[in-house]
């Protein structure tokens, strides 16, 4: 069932730390169960979701600390992997995406970006 049939919302913000220690696969099962039972349909007619990774969702390791800047995204492409399986533009690891959300009289000026850049190495 998705639960956003029932109860609607206006923007989903997912903030990090879906897996423990890098591990893409329990990563993975997390991408899986998000989409099945919250996301689905709604983020595929375009609604703003956005998932930003977590210190913890990255496998720091992959990457040696000496590696070139150019390089220095490629830690992200298990998580990029697992959300581009469902075809949802969700998560942008290497970019910051804003949106707003209107509610009456209310706006929130929403930014995702990618803060754990650099954490831990």
């Amino acid at each position: 069932m998705n639960l956003l049939r029932t109860n609607p919302v206006d923007a989903i913000l997912l903030v990090g730390d879906l897996a423990h220690q890098g591990n893409s696969s329990d990563y993975q099962k997390c991408v899986d169960y998000l989409v099945d039972l919250v996301l689905g349909n709604w983020c595929k007619a375009n609604n703003p979701a956005f998932c930003v990774p977590g210190n913890h969702d990255i496998d720091r390791t992959a990457i040696p600390p000496d590696v070139s800047t150019d390089k220095v995204w490629d830690k992200f492409a298990p998580l990029e992997s697992a959300w581009n399986k469902y075809k949802l533009p969700i998560l942008a690891t290497s970019e910051v995406k804003s949106f707003s959300v209107k509610k009456g009289l209310a706006t929130a000026d929403i930014t995702a970006l990618n803060s754990c850049l650099g954490c831990g190495e």
